[in-house]
């Protein structure tokens, strides 16, 4: 976050791309509309999280 640009990618993106960490930090900074570098400068706010993916197991019925 820097000034009223924001941007946000999920935890899960990095994995399925294989980004390690500088590469999410570029890519969600290119998603707010900042440089690459963007998130070194003392003006940027970066925030982090966690995410516990899940979805629901296929039913046999669905299956035939």
């Amino acid at each position: 976050e820097q000034g009223w640009n924001r941007g946000l990618l999920l935890p899960q993106v990095a994995t399925e791309w294989d980004w390690d960490r500088e590469e999410f930090l570029a890519h969600t900074c290119e998603k707010a509309g900042l440089r690459h570098s963007a998130a070194r400068d003392s003006r940027t706010t970066v925030y982090w999280f966690e995410a516990i993916i899940f979805s629901e197991a296929e039913s046999v019925a669905s299956l035939d």
